[in-house]
């Protein structure tokens, strides 16, 4: 059987955390932070994003990694340019015949019960946006280096919440998938096993007829 491989982007300017992961093998292939522009202050105008997210995901080793992955995930943004960056990537996906999937944070949190509400649970809230960002970043870092401690430890970037959040973006799409397959294999052990019970009743009926 084939890898499956998932190619999964946290989107950003500065920081863009990329991650290639092997869904079949449950292992990290690539994870690390790129960059769009080296500062702020360099990106003299929006028109700019378009060019650079071009020439960073689909030319180049980048490219390589998303031609060999099934699809590519790309965390949803808020702030203006992060969001026009979001899209200029699902626009060229797009246009290649790419498989891409926008995804909300919140679903990831979720699912590594991690996040705001998360932390509420617990009794170890904090208030304020900045601080809960914070809390966030911290978390998921930890979260990351606990599932794939060996590659994080590999990580050549010294701001790592970016690929963190890359990393379990594409770890919460493959336990997701195994978790689907998995429901619908066991409705369909079950709808074989009720079609076989109802098969070996109308054949009693029968004989007993006979």
């Amino acid at each position: 059987m084939k890898d499956e491989l998932v190619f999964s982007i946290d989107p950003g300017l500065v920081n863009v955390g990329v991650c290639l992961y092997n869904a079949t093998q449950d292992t990290i292939v690539y994870a690390n932070k790129v960059q769009l522009t080296p500062s702020m202050k360099e990106m003299k105008t929006e028109a700019e994003i378009i060019p650079r997210v071009y020439k960073l995901f689909f030319q180049g080793p980048l490219k390589e990694m998303i031609d060999k992955a099934s699809i590519v995930l790309v965390e949803k943004q808020m702030k203006r340019k992060f969001y026009l960056v979001q899209y200029v990537i699902g626009a060229v996906c797009f246009h290649e015949a790419k498989e891409y999937r926008f995804v909300c944070p919140r679903s990831v949190k979720t699912h590594f019960k991690s996040g705001k509400l998360s932390r509420k649970i617990s009794g170890t809230s904090v208030k304020g946006s900045k601080k809960n960002h914070t809390e966030n970043k911290k978390t998921a870092v930890e979260l990351a280096t606990k599932l794939f401690p060996a590659f994080m430890q590999k990580v050549t970037a010294a701001k790592r919440d970016d690929v963190a959040d890359a990393v379990l973006q594409a770890k919460w799409y493959a336990d997701a998938q195994r978790a689907a397959k998995a429901k619908a294999a066991a409705a369909k052990a079950k709808a074989d096993e009720k079609a076989a019970g109802t098969k070996k009743r109308a054949l009693t009926s029968t004989k007993r007829k006979c």
